[in-house]
């Protein structure tokens, strides 16, 4: 309407409001999961199993280049994450592909349930399935 002051939320009323400060903030697209080797786990006390790894959707000189996160430790929103070091991370679109031998870990059954981000049950389900993958490795 003429003269009425729109926001984003207003506009589109999916935008997330966030309290983290922009420098702190990472967008990524075309990501995907990935289990932390042990060393990483242990630094943060078994509190995180996986990082996301994806190409930065910031503009200017970040743009499009590939991007790790240290452990994921709380989910916000299905795609809004928290990691270890306190970045907040935003996942744009669906998950893809696993790009590493690493990320092919993860079962495909797993990797599904994470296709439009992270469940409300996501340590749960990371859990198990990684358990079970060493089970199998033994």
């Amino acid at each position: 309407l003429p003269g009425m002051a729109l926001d984003a939320e207003s506009v589109c009323p999916l935008v997330h409001k966030t309290t983290t400060d922009p420098q702190n903030l990472v967008v990524l697209y075309d990501w995907y999961l990935e289990p932390l080797g042990e060393e990483e786990e242990r630094r943060t006390q078994g509190q995180a199993l996986v990082c996301v790894r994806g190409r930065c959707a910031r503009k200017g000189e970040n743009y499009g280049r590939k991007w790790r996160s240290s452990g994921i430790v709380e989910r916000q929103a299905m795609d809004r994450v928290l990691t270890s070091s306190g970045r907040e991370y935003h996942l744009q679109g669906h998950m893809s592909d696993p790009q590493t031998e690493a990320a092919r870990r993860i079962p495909e059954t797993t990797r599904n349930l994470f296709t439009w981000g992270f469940p409300h049950e996501w340590k749960a389900i990371l859990h198990r399935a990684l358990a079970q993958e060493e089970d199998e490795i033994e």
